[in-house]
Order: C-alpha cells, then sequence, then structure tokens
C-alpha cells in the first residue's frame, strides 16, 4: 500500500536525519535516536509520536512549547518512516538484482 505524505503546515524540519537516526530509529532505541538527532531528552520523541493524527495548524510555534516538539516529532517520525522506507526499497532491488543475476560456473576440483 503506497503512504501519501501531506504537506505539514507550520514550519519545516531543521534536523538532518542521518543513517545513525535511521538505525536507532529502526531499533528503536531512544537514547541513540535523540543523541543522532540532537534533540534534548525532554523533547517528544520521534518514536512514540502518532504519525496519523492530524497537527492543528493554530498550536503555538514557539519553539520552547510543549506543543511544537509534538508536531516536530511527528514531522520526524514520518520523515524517518520515509527513510526507512527507501532503504528497504533499495534492499529489496539489490536483492532483485542479484537473484536475477545468473549463476557463477563451479570452479573445476583439482584432485591430485
Amino acid at each position: 500500500m503506497a503512504v501519501k505524505l501531506k504537506p505539514e503546515a507550520g514550519p519545516r524540519l531543521k534536523i538532518a536525519i542521518s543513517a545513525e537516526a535511521v538505525e536507532a530509529y529502526k531499533k528503536r532505541d531512544y537514547t541513540r535516536l535523540h543523541l543522532a538527532l540532537g534533540l534534548p531528552p525532554w523533547e517528544e520523541s520521534p518514536l512514540y509520536a502518532d504519525r496519523s493524527a492530524p497537527v492543528p495548524d493554530d498550536l503555538p510555534l514557539d519553539p520552547n512549547s510543549w506543543a511544537y516538539t509534538v508536531r516536530q516529532a511527528q514531522q520526524l517520525a514520518r520523515a524517518l518512516d520515509v527513510e526507512v522506507l527507501k532503504q528497504a526499497k533499495e534492499r529489496r532491488e539489490r536483492l532483485a538484482e542479484k537473484a536475477a543475476e545468473p549463476p557463477a560456473p563451479p570452479e573445476p576440483s583439482k584432485t591430485a
């Protein structure tokens, strides 16, 4: 099933998503994920963000508010989900290419 993400209202993410963050997200490692994203421990984690809930446009845009961190966590969770899906697709394509390659001829055995 294809998932289409709607553009978010409000500020865009200013946090770069690294390969380390994606790996921590896949392993559900709260500490490593927060370190990789540069999030303080008191901010909402993308691991626990409700991706399906709509975010009202009238939430405060003050970066020090809890509502702001909830919106940020939802955006990060959606972005991390997209990265995980990209990695899975790339892996599936690599495996399909490898399976489509003809097998290598067996090496002649050396018996003396």
